[in-house]
């Protein structure tokens, strides 16, 4: 309840002071709808980290519905641990990828060269001009796949529930509540074993295929999709990218928002 109603004095303060700036009802209202937002990724961590396992919020993608002050927030939370990393995948995991996705023949063959190249090309400018201290994230965005020239936005679509972006090195792979394409998609790693599969750390770039409990979630990658509703049907969106890390002292990191 504290932190409900710390969302809510956040979202009527924000929403006053950008009514105020915006100077129009229809900018005070996207004020308003995206201060919405903000409140329920805070919403939505409190949940994810509630103690009482009851209560809390489990990261399996399933879209909960928040009535916040006349406004419908629409929250989901992604365990990018369940994924497979494009930034790691080898040809024949991309092959894997695209062919559990429905691509076939020709299409299948040109992407895979061109998932390829685009990682190739990565690589060039990284050792090119990148220090080994710097972070290299060969797609930086999931949206990227579209610029593969034979990728198809049904194609695409079918994709993007198996792969993320958003990894750390050395994380695992949780296979046990992973998704049926992003399963297939790891075990087809090049040279892996079955038992290598489940026993712990793959190839550098690659995070290990390891199970877990579908609560236990500290120290994963979460991501937090908002869509805030007001009754006239208008929208604003958010997205972060967080974990909980177990301390008490700072329980939650804040990679990216946007």
């Amino acid at each position: 309840m504290a932190v409900m109603a710390f969302a809510y004095v956040a979202f009527q303060v924000l929403a006053a002071n950008e009514g105020a700036l915006a100077g129009t009802s229809a900018n005070a209202e996207r004020a308003r709808l995206t201060a919405a937002a903000d409140a329920a990724v805070t919403i939505a961590i409190h949940g994810l980290g509630e103690t009482d396992s009851s209560a809390r919020w489990t990261a399996d993608g399933e879209p909960r519905h928040v009535d916040f002050d006349g406004v419908d927030l629409i929250v989901s939370v992604d365990d990018e641990q369940r994924k497979a990393p494009l930034a790691g995948l080898d040809d024949n995991q991309a092959r894997a990828l695209f062919s559990g996705a429905g691509a076939a023949g020709a299409q299948l063959d040109a992407l895979i060269a061109e998932f390829s190249d685009w990682r190739e090309q990565a690589r060039a400018s990284e050792e090119a001009g990148a220090s080994s201290t710097t972070e290299i994230h060969r797609f930086r965005a999931l949206g990227e796949l579209m610029m593969l020239k034979d990728m198809s936005p049904d194609l695409y679509q079918s994709i993007l529930p198996a792969v993320t972006v958003y990894y750390e090195p050395g994380q695992t792979f949780d296979a046990e509540h992973a998704s049926p394409l992003a399963l297939a998609t790891m075990q087809a790693m090049s040279g892996a074993s079955p038992s290598l599969l489940t026993a712990g750390p793959l190839a550098s770039e690659h995070p290990s295929l390891d199970t877990a409990r579908a609560d236990n979630i500290t120290g994963h990658t979460l991501t937090v999709h908002v869509t805030a509703r007001d009754q006239n049907g208008a929208t604003a969106q958010r997205l972060a990218v967080v974990g909980l890390s177990g301390s008490k002292t700072e329980p939650v990191w804040v990679r990216y928002v946007e």
